[in-house]
């Protein structure tokens, strides 16, 4: 029997032993767990104080992990022996976390929260937390408050799926729950929020339409002020519609084909101009692009368009149009310089009447060709005075031809000025009428100009045609 006894107590020494071996290994396990969870895990108890009822939050484990996050030791908010962990929260974000802990604990539902804290060199981090209350009935609380070590009654929480269901008789013993670092992707999602609000502003303040439709259904989820412009249609009555919505059958099937070509050809669609009919501007002309736009697995995404109203370019092209015939058929001369005088362009009946083509004439002034020992050096310097001013001006003029012959032309010059004011050019019009200044002589004098030339016939030219107006003019002038 006492060989007996002996060998019982032996066996239960070896029993205690593999016993506290057992506690020390799973001790050991915990430990390394809560070591290599990314984050500092804790475990608090909850209590509510204060007036207004506030839920304090006392920290009974915090994994070492924390000081990597905040720059204090996890000792120092155990018990809040050096300081509480709400000490260190942000003051603005304090009432938020509050009210939601709030809420998580009254519903017994996990919370989730983000919020900066104020670290111990100064700068402040921002950090995700996520946790659960746990509960139990009265005094099942008590034994696990009182039966289970630190780190494994943590674990115990954290580890097993509890899923606590609210009830009057259930009590909140902890709050369990881990705490990252979130400092980066918060400065990450800042800088995306910057460069999204840049874009923004550029695509709102673009003077073209730009519009985003959904690659299903066709339906708007971007539309800028332009486009309510042009348009006539908020974004507010846009988002979320598709053409159908907003357009006539026809228009918006036609809107819909062109949709369809652009991810059928995987490439932009460039439709220089389109007659649209919109119910709040009428018919507008368009220059409209659309772009197919793919995510990563090449699935067509959305589609990009850009418009622009070109319906007012369009009705000047067509007017410049008509006149540009008008200005190259008609008989008579028609010369455009730049605000310097320089010419630009000149017509077919310009080169019929001079003899000079554009190519002669181009970067040139028309007086230094065109104008010869017998112009008149008065009309020369009050044609002169009247460009120098940016004046119209209208006169006869007495020009030659590139070879050598004189012309009489009547010129009518008007300046052409920009919406700013500022003078872009002349035009200048020229009629020939050397047959008219013949044809006031007797056929003895135009037989006389003809063989001796117009210098030696001026007085007889002036006499005949023009003495006896100038001669009425002077005595008008006199009676005055």
């Amino acid at each position: 029997m006492q060989i007996s006894s002996n060998s019982s107590k032996v066996k239960n020494g070896d029993r205690h032993n593999e016993d506290s071996s057992s506690l020390l290994s799973s001790e050991e396990r915990y430990k390394n767990l809560v070591a290599n969870i990314p984050g500092a895990v804790y475990r608090c108890n909850c209590d509510w104080t204060g007036p207004d009822g506030e839920l304090i939050r006392t920290m009974a484990f915090l994994s070492e992990a924390v000081q990597e996050i905040s720059g204090y030791p996890s000792s120092d908010f155990i018990n809040d022996r050096v300081r509480s962990f709400a000490s260190i929260i942000h003051p603005q974000d304090r009432k938020n976390m509050e009210e939601a802990l709030i809420k998580s604990v009254a519903t017994r539902t996990p919370y989730i929260l983000e919020y900066r804290i104020l670290r111990a060199d100064g700068e402040i981090s921002w950090v995700y937390e996520k946790g659960q209350a746990v509960c139990c009935e009265g005094d099942e609380a008590r034994e696990r408050k009182e039966g289970q070590g630190e780190i494994e009654e943590f674990l115990s929480g954290v580890v097993s799926s509890v899923s606590p269901i609210a009830n009057s008789l259930c009590q909140v013993v902890y709050l369990d729950g881990v705490i990252l670092d979130i400092t980066e992707r918060k400065r990450a999602e800042e800088k995306l929020r910057k460069t999204q609000d840049f874009l923004n502003a550029v695509l709102q303040n673009l003077p073209v339409s730009v519009f985003i439709k959904d690659a299903v259904e066709q339906r708007f989820i971007y539309w800028n002020a332009a486009s309510e412009e042009l348009f006539g249609y908020s974004r507010d009555e846009v988002l979320g519609n598709n053409a159908a919505d907003l357009l006539e059958a026809d228009q918006a099937n036609y809107l819909q084909a062109q949709d369809l070509e652009v991810f059928a050809t995987g490439k932009e669609v460039d439709i220089p101009e389109e007659i649209i009919q919109l119910p709040h501007r009428g018919k507008r002309i368009l220059h409209t692009k659309k772009v197919p736009l793919f995510d990563a697995d090449g699935a067509p995404k959305y589609i990009l368009g850009i418009s622009q109203d070109i319906t007012e370019s369009k009705k000047t092209e067509t007017e410049l149009s008509r006149l540009a015939i008008v200005a190259q058929k008609t008989q008579n001369g028609v010369i455009i310089t730049d605000a310097q005088g320089c010419i630009e362009w000149v017509n077919e009946a310009f080169t019929r009447i001079s003899g000079y083509v554009l190519e002669e004439m181009l970067g040139k002034k028309p007086g230094d060709v065109l104008q010869g020992p017998q112009t008149d050096p008065l009309t020369i310097a009050q044609l002169r005075s009247a460009l120098d001013k940016g004046e119209p001006f209208n006169q006869e003029i007495y020009n030659y031809r590139k070879d050598g012959k004189g012309y009489w032309v009547a010129l009518s010059i008007a300046p052409i000025y920009r919406e700013t004011g500022e003078l872009e050019g002349f035009i200048a019009v020229e009629t020939d009428i050397t047959r008219r200044a013949f044809g006031c002589l007797t056929p003895t004098a135009a037989r006389l100009l003809r063989t001796v030339g117009w210098p030696k016939c001026w007085g007889i030219l002036w006499r005949k045609c023009w003495g006896d107006r100038y001669l009425s003019l002077s005595m008008t002038r006199l009676g005055k």
